[in-house]
């Protein structure tokens, strides 16, 4: 056998085991955590557009804390893409615990085709991202570290929204924006 062929042979290897490790290391038993959109706000009126905020619920099924490092998401106005957003976790949700989040949108109106004036009453909000979070064990660093695998749970909902500036979030039960 000829030095380059042993050299791909190696490679192929290398490379076969690579593929292999992030799957393995996913089947141990830890799992992301649970992601639901509880809801969206108006919480700021411009004359250049409005300022959203949206609510998430989250569950850690684990024995374990799990630590969230980013927010990564897509928000659609009636079927047009309004924003994207990338947004800081820096929180750890305890063993078994719920926590609760808020990410901040914006959606522009000259974007939309909207004015101040002429902006509609309600609008099909749509949003999908995923939450980054950082796995345990020295092997999962390992993984981060190199670039190789980065543990993420996505979320998405749908639903109709009031154009209407407000201060909280809505009661549970009537959140403006439902799904999981």
């Amino acid at each position: 056998m000829t030095l380059a062929i042993r050299f791909r042979q190696s490679l192929l290897m290398v490379g076969a085991a690579l593929l292999w490790l992030p799957m393995a290391w996913g089947c141990s038993g830890f799992r992301g955590p649970e992601v639901k959109v509880a809801g969206a706000v108006v919480t700021n009126e411009t004359d250049e557009g409005l300022e959203l905020e949206i609510f998430l619920e989250m569950t850690n099924p684990n024995d374990e804390g799990l630590e969230l490092r980013l927010y990564e998401y897509t928000i659609w106005a009636d079927g047009a893409r309004a924003y994207q957003g990338v947004w800081s976790a820096e929180q750890t949700i305890p063993a078994l615990m719920e926590r609760s989040a808020m990410i901040p949108g914006v959606l522009l109106d000259q974007p939309l085709g909207w004015t101040k004036e002429g902006r509609p009453k309600q609008i099909k909000l749509r949003i999908a991202g995923a939450v980054l979070y950082i796995a345990p064990g020295q092997f999962a660093e390992t993984l981060l570290e190199w670039g190789i695998y980065q543990p993420r749970q996505g979320f998405r909902a749908e639903d109709f929204i009031e154009l209407i500036v407000e201060q909280k979030m809505p009661e549970k039960g009537k959140s403006a924006s439902k799904g999981s």
